[in-house]
């Protein structure tokens, strides 16, 4: 359902995006695991990403000046100058910051993700605080039979003849 499944992340900045080699200059609690498609299907990159939901400008630059002042020089530039005024006024904040999606896995510790951009079906369980990018889907469960079902040759067929396919 579409309370269920949500797209990911869209950042709109690569200012959020942190090296494993990063993370640690940022206070804690804002810095989360990053998944991108490609991390499910092949080998992950290990990237992070710097996370300000639900903070006021002032609560950014008082409480977490060192994550404030990283998006700050290599963020709000680039945001300055896309056409969407929320993007361009919040702009410490990612473009789509997918609250929905927030509030279904809250009382989760972990949820299904699977890339949408793939040939073939990778399903796999990620902790509840790691972020995904849009190219990633959410499913917000932590329900092993969901997760076995989702996995089974059944339901690959049933994808497979009722879904969009890559390839023409």
């Amino acid at each position: 359902t579409s309370e269920l499944t949500h797209m990911g992340v869209k950042l709109h900045g690569t200012g959020f995006i942190l090296t494993a080699n990063q993370k640690d200059r940022f206070e804690v609690g804002l810095v989360k695991p990053f998944v991108y498609g490609r991390d499910i299907v092949q080998r992950s990159r290990g990237a992070f990403v710097l996370d300000l939901f639900g903070l006021t400008e002032r609560d950014g630059r008082e409480n977490f000046p060192k994550a404030f002042q990283h998006l700050l020089d290599h963020d709000k530039p680039g945001r300055l100058q896309n056409n969407r005024k929320q993007y361009r006024e919040k702009w410490w904040v990612w473009g789509e910051p997918r609250t929905e999606w927030r509030d279904v896995v809250a009382n989760l510790t972990r949820y299904i993700a699977i890339t949408r951009t793939a040939k073939h079906f990778v399903f796999q369980q990620l902790p509840v605080e790691t972020a995904i990018e849009s190219k990633v889907v959410g499913i917000g469960s932590e329900n092993s039979s969901l997760f076995s079902t989702l996995l089974s040759r059944v339901h690959v067929a049933f994808a497979l003849a009722n879904g969009s396919r890559l390839e023409d």
